[in-house]
This record gives C-alpha cells, sequence and structure tokens, in this order.
C-alpha cells in the first residue's frame, strides 16, 4: 500500500469520525454564536465615511433608479474597481434606506467565513483543529476590525476559504469539477482587492497536482464563471476602450521605471504579525482606561506564542509534506516497471493516463499542506520588496491562514501525545488541552475587549490622516438637529462638512425633514440671510476654520454637543441676526479665506 491510499485512508476515518455529522459538534454553535456576537454587537458604531458612504448610495441608487453598476468606484491608483461585491450591497439597499442592513451583511459573510473555515479544518485536519482554527479566528481583534464596516475587501474573507475549499476537493479528494468553482470563486476575489492575484500561484499548483481531475467541459464552465462575474465590468472596459488598462499599464511602466529605488523592509512582516496582535497599531490608538490597555500583557503574551504556534505550523506542514513527497517517489519507483509491462501489454486505460506524472507529483495530503504554504508565504514574501505604502488590508488575502496553521501544530502535537498511554505523555496530553484552552480564552478576551472599547468609544483617532468617524454618532447629531430645526421653528439649517465626514454629511442631508445648506468647511463659511430670521449650523468635530469665522462674522450660540466616539463632540450653534460683521466683497452672504 503507498502514501497516496494510507493518506486518503487516514483521510476517510477522519472524515466518518467529524464530517458525516458536523451539525451534531457542540463546538460548531459555539463558534459560530462567538462570532456573532463579536461581529454584530452594535454595528451601529462601525465606521461610516468616505467609501462606506459611497458604496452604499452606488447600490442604492442602482436599485431605486433601475441602474446596471458597471464599476464600483475608483481605486487610489486612478482605475475603476470592478462592480461585483457592489451586487451583494444591492440586497439590504433595496431593502432599506438605512446603511445598518448593508452592514449586517458584511458581518454576516465575516461570520459565515469563520463557519466555512471550521467546516474547512475539520473536513481535512480532525475536529480537535476545526475548533482551534474557527475559535481563533471568530475572535481574532484584527480581523474583527474589518468585519464590522461596508468595504469591498471586507467581503473577501469567505470566498478565499471557499476558494482553498475548491483546491483541495480537486488536489485532496481528487474529485471532478473543482476548477470551475475555484475559478468562480477567484472571479469573485479579484473584484475586491488586486493583491488576491497572489492566489494564482496556488491554483497553478492546484492544476499542477491533480491534472487528472480535469475534464474538457470544465474549460467551457469555467469560461462562462468569468464571463458572468466580469461581464458588466466588460461593458464599462468596451465604453471607455479599455482605458483602464493603459491606467494599469502606466502604473506598472512607472513601477519598472522606479524598481531601482524601491524599498526593502520587514514592512509586510509586521503587517502578518498584526493580524495575531490585539490591535492594529496603524489604525487608531486606545486609551489608558481601555479593556485593550488593561490587558495589554496577557494579550501581547498569545500574540508571541500564537506567533511561534505560526512558525511551527509552517514548518510542520513542510516537513510532512515533503516526508510524504519523499516517501511517495519512492514507491512509485518500485511500480514503475509493473506499470509500463502492464501498460505495453493492456493498452494504457484513461485513469492511468497521468500515471508517470502523478507518479512525480505529492501525495493528496502533502499537497494540500504545499497549498497552505504557499497561501501563507507568498503574499509576505512578494512584498518585501515594493515601491508603494503597504496597508494592513493588502494581507487580507492571508486570512485565516495564520489559524489553520496554529490548529494543524497543535493537532500533530495531540495525535503524537495520543500514540500511547504512558504516564509521561498522558501528562503532556494535558498540558497541551490546558494551554490550548488558555489560548483560546485569552483570544476571546482580546476580541470582546477591541468590540466593547471600540462601540464605547475609548480610543483616540486625532492622530491620524483622517479621524474616525462612526454611523451612530453621525446619524444621532443630524436627529438632534432636526429635532432641534422643528422645536425652534427653523426655516433653513446649515451643515459644515469636512473631509472625513463629508460624504456622509452629504448622505444624511438628504434625510432631514428641513430645508438644508451643506458647505465645505476647509474652504469657507456659509452663513443664513437676515431677512430668514435665525438659522441652526451643524458643524464636525474639529472644524477650526469654522470656528474662527463663526467667532469673526456671526452671532453663534453653542445650542447642542452631540457626542462622538473617540474624538471631540459635534457642535450645533444658533446663529442670529444681524451679523457681527460683513464679509468684505461677499453678496452671497459666504465668507471664504483668502
Amino acid at each position: 500500500m503507498n502514501t497516496s491510499s494510507r493518506t486518503k485512508q487516514r483521510s476517510a476515518g477522519k472524515d466518518d469520525a467529524s464530517k458525516g455529522a458536523w451539525y451534531r459538534n457542540w463546538e460548531g454553535y459555539l463558534i459560530v454564536l462567538v462570532a456573532s456576537f463579536l461581529r454584530f454587537y452594535r454595528i451601529d458604531t462601525s465606521q461610516f465615511e468616505g467609501d462606506q458612504v459611497q458604496i452604499f448610495r452606488l447600490a442604492h441608487d442602482a436599485v431605486h433608479h433601475g441602474l446596471l453598476p458597471v464599476t464600483n468606484g475608483t481605486a487610489s491608483l486612478g482605475f475603476a474597481n470592478p462592480p461585483g461585491l457592489l451586487y451583494f450591497y444591492m440586497l439590504p439597499a433595496a431593502l432599506s434606506d438605512n446603511p445598518v442592513l448593508a452592514m449586517l451583511l458584511n458581518s454576516f459573510f465575516a461570520v459565515t467565513a469563520v463557519f466555512l473555515t471550521y467546516l474547512f479544518v475539520t473536513r481535512y485536519y480532525g475536529r480537535f483543529a476545526g475548533a482551534v482554527a474557527g475559535l481563533l479566528y471568530a475572535a481574532a481583534p484584527v480581523p474583527l476590525i474589518y468585519s464590522r464596516f461596508i468595504w469591498q475587501p471586507n467581503m473577501m474573507q469567505p470566498f478565499v476559504v471557499l476558494f482553498f475549499l475548491a483546491l483541495f476537493r480537486g488536489v485532496v479528494d481528487r474529485r471532478t469539477g473543482w476548477l470551475p468553482l475555484a475559478l468562480l470563486w477567484l472571479a469573485i476575489l479579484l473584484q475586491t482587492h488586486l493583491t488576491v492575484l497572489l492566489l494564482v500561484i496556488p491554483l497553478f499548483m492546484a492544476l499542477l497536482f491533480a491534472p487528472e481531475t480535469l475534464r474538457w467541459r470544465d474549460l467551457g464552465y469555467s469560461c462562462l464563471a468569468l464571463l458572468v462575474v466580469f461581464f458588466p465590468y466588460l461593458l464599462w472596459e468596451l465604453v471607455t476602450n479599455f482605458g483602464d488598462l493603459a491606467i494599469i499599464h502606466s502604473i506598472l511602466l512607472t513601477q519598472t521605471c522606479q524598481h531601482a529605488n524601491a524599498c526593502i523592509d520587514n514592512t509586510s512582516w509586521n503587517i502578518y504579525l498584526t493580524f495575531l496582535g490585539s490591535h492594529d497599531p496603524h489604525q487608531v490608538s486606545f486609551t489608558s482606561n481601555s479593556l485593550i490597555h488593561r490587558f495589554s500583557t496577557p494579550l501581547s503574551w498569545l500574540a508571541t506564542v500564537l506567533l511561534y504556534c505560526v512558525i511551527a505550523g509552517l514548518v510542520t506542514a513542510l516537513a510532512l509534506s515533503l516526508y510524504w513527497w519523499r516517501k511517495s517517489l519512492r514507491t512509485a519507483r518500485g511500480i514503475q516497471v509493473v506499470g509500463d509491462g502492464q501498460a505495453s501489454e493492456m493498452g494504457v486505460p484513461k485513469a492511468a493516463r497521468w500515471r508517470r506524472w502523478l507518479g512525480l507529483m505529492p501525495p493528496p495530503a502533502a499537497a494540500g499542506l504545499l497549498l497552505l504554504c504557499a497561501w501563507q508565504l507568498l503574499p509576505p514574501l512578494v512584498m518585501v520588496r515594493h515601491t508603494l505604502p503597504i496597508f494592513t488590508h493588502y494581507l487580507l488575502v492571508i486570512i485565516p491562514g495564520p489559524f489553520i496553521l496554529v490548529a494543524i501544530f497543535l493537532e500533530r502535537l495531540r495525535e503524537w501525545f495520543s500514540r500511547s498511554e504512558d504516564t509521561l505523555r498522558l501528562l503532556a496530553r494535558g498540558l497541551l488541552y490546558s494551554v490550548t484552552v488558555l489560548m483560546l480564552l485569552l483570544q476571546i478576551v482580546g476580541g470582546t475587549a477591541l468590540v466593547l472599547d471600540d462601540v464605547r468609544g475609548r480610543f483616540n483617532s486625532k492622530g491620524l490622516d483622517f479621524y474616525f468617524s462612526d454611523f451612530h454618532s453621525i446619524q444621532n447629531a443630524f436627529s438632534e438637529l432636526d429635532r432641534l430645526a422643528k422645536q425652534r421653528h427653523v426655516s433653513r439649517v446649515y451643515v459644515a462638512a469636512d473631509f472625513p465626514t463629508g460624504q456622509a454629511m452629504y448622505f444624511f442631508s438628504g434625510q432631514l425633514h428641513t430645508p438644508v445648506t451643506v458647505f465645505d468647511s476647509d474652504r469657507c463659511l456659509v452663513l443664513p440671510n437676515p431677512a430668514d430670521g435665525p438659522a441652526l449650523l451643524l458643524t464636525p468635530p474639529y472644524a477650526d476654520l469654522t470656528y474662527t469665522l463663526l467667532n469673526h462674522y456671526a452671532s453663534a450660540r453653542s445650542v447642542e454637543q452631540p457626542p462622538m466616539l473617540g474624538g471631540n463632540p459635534f457642535g450645533i450653534f444658533e446663529l442670529s441676526t444681524p451679523m457681527k460683521k460683513v464679509p468684505p466683497q461677499v453678496s452671497l452672504l459666504m465668507a471664504c479665506p483668502g
């Protein structure tokens, strides 16, 4: 019996023990419960600015105006984003004008990713490994951040797991029909972020490892899947004469010219470590009274332990795959002569068409581990040399890989300790279970602390390029503005919008019951006509120019300060007439700097 058949028997045994009745496993419900609580709790306090507002407005307008989205805004590099993920957001936009439903959809996708991870690891590496990977992923603090607000890169999490489920269907299970599924999930992933292109390497490896599972009709199904997913974007490219390709070509050309000035550093590795930590240091900083700060010592220990487990899991996966591969090659050499003799007498059957090639390829279990290793190693290594800044979401494509590696390492330790019942190994196995439970509890504490700190505003975002603004705070400020306008019988309200809150200010202004004027607070101040009587003005938390112009020109009295999570409050001012001073050379009552 060769290594491949033994591996299949072991896999079949695990399938019988866990996969066949996964719905009877109590830990699966616990994982879903933890993931759901951390992703749905106070979802109305999630980030709502810029991209979030734009995505929801595009989905809302497409539904209510009968439009076919062919792009999803513009990427930071200048080309149009494909609209694939926008179609998912059109469902909640069709049900309600409230963006909270879209936030719930995003969180639902994240919970689905956690559950799929549990099923994936349980199927191929056992129930213990599935529980560890599922709980670590369910409560991981940094992936939690990207599970609680509207954004197309945040939607990639379940499709990454589905993509590798499709690859394992062909490489490990040796079943047909996996290629169209893999290309379907990859096509959807490509519409979330361009870093997903790195997943083409595991796909190519799967084609090499399992060529006998491919059928000619798979090629047709694959082309159909790609056409369906990219059809709207192809319409856009046809209309623009493939203008985005020219932009991408110019970007690549620029990067090639700047190749000599590329930076080689450990930024990608540090970002990889960020996904194992208690928070993202590149985002908001937590205050001294935050739970993250109070539990910083045990959470830093947990991050260190997880790092060593990830490295050990990677080494274990590589060592096992290479060991099984070498053993398979030895077995293949022993039966090659017999196989060639039978083929010359009886002809080559269809099932043995790839026999010689498969003899050189790793066995199914080893091939699966190699796919996981390539998935985790390629993105950080490719980004070691870069000419553009690297951000945390560039490595979202590796999630939930680190937690799977930790689970594989702990599962192999558990199997090794379970080979005999001597006292030493029993003690070691008990210690392993205790350490694992402690790790999982600390991970849940870290994830819960992050969510509670976020929803209660125990952070400070003023030091960032633009401060954090959440949906609930902005909605509450506009509700107060509308209430005060009705109470005081004000005929018009004014809203000052700065860069961080601009899109959200325009969005909520459309829901007011009072006539409204919105202006850019970074450029000017709009004052009411004295003949119209008093008015109300809503200002963002850090509108220094607006406050300066108000003190100089207007008779303004603060009437309300709606709170803002993690920052200064909004301001609602009553503007009375006449003004203190008429702005020079302004006939429309607009005071502009310079």
